[in-house]
């Protein structure tokens, strides 16, 4: 049908006299206007390829800046302990917290959450509230908290303030912690630390 009408207009302009130039200008914007069409179309239907994003990357406030004040913390995800960013990674892209509430707590890989009651350089006083084993319970405790196996936390929607932080220097007491027993009887903790930070 198109080829068709093609030819008719050709046959038109040529029967009403017009120069040869008219009917090549006029095939030269038909040819145009064709690659034009042609190209949209084959653009439209290439994939879009998204570029994957680390689980980080919604947690991290962009203008660290909270309540008025600014942000005291340095983030630097790039220097992570690798297995610390792994496990963190894998429970915020599964649960979005870090704690796997479908799976049973065990001492030997699972994460506790506690309130900070106090800290000094060499021992953290803990009152637990998860898991339910040590719920309540209150410890004063030894800590391996690495710099770079430490993060801290927004009481906003956990989003992402700080890393490589000291915990002895940063941490105050009603603040939280996210962290590892080192043993069965939770006798001191590490392998990972994270804080939030109840007052930003």
């Amino acid at each position: 049908m198109c080829v068709a009408s093609f030819f008719l207009c050709i046959i038109y302009l040529m029967s009403k006299k017009l120069t040869y130039l008219i009917v090549i200008l006029f095939l030269i914007f038909l040819s145009a206007v064709s690659f034009i069409l042609l190209k949209n179309y084959i653009n439209s239907k290439k994939p879009v390829i998204e570029e994957k994003q680390s689980p980080f990357s919604d947690l991290i406030k962009k203008d660290k800046q909270f309540s008025g004040e600014l942000n005291e913390y340095d983030i630097d995800l790039d220097n992570l302990e690798e297995s610390f960013e792994s496990s963190i990674s894998s429970l915020i892209e599964k649960q979005g917290h870090f704690i796997d509430w479908d799976k049973p707590w065990n001492w030997e890989d699972s994460w506790f959450m506690a309130t900070i009651q106090d800290i000094n350089k060499n021992t953290i006083n803990l009152e637990f509230t998860y898991p339910d084993q040590l719920k309540d319970t209150i410890k004063e405790v030894p800590y391996e908290c690495i710099e770079n196996q430490t993060l801290v936390m927004s009481r906003y929607n956990l989003e992402l303030i700080g890393s490589h932080i000291n915990i002895y220097e940063k941490a105050k007491p009603g603040f939280l912690i996210f962290s590892h027993c080192l043993d069965e009887n939770c006798s001191s903790i590490g392998n990972g630390c994270v804080i939030v930070d109840m007052e930003q």
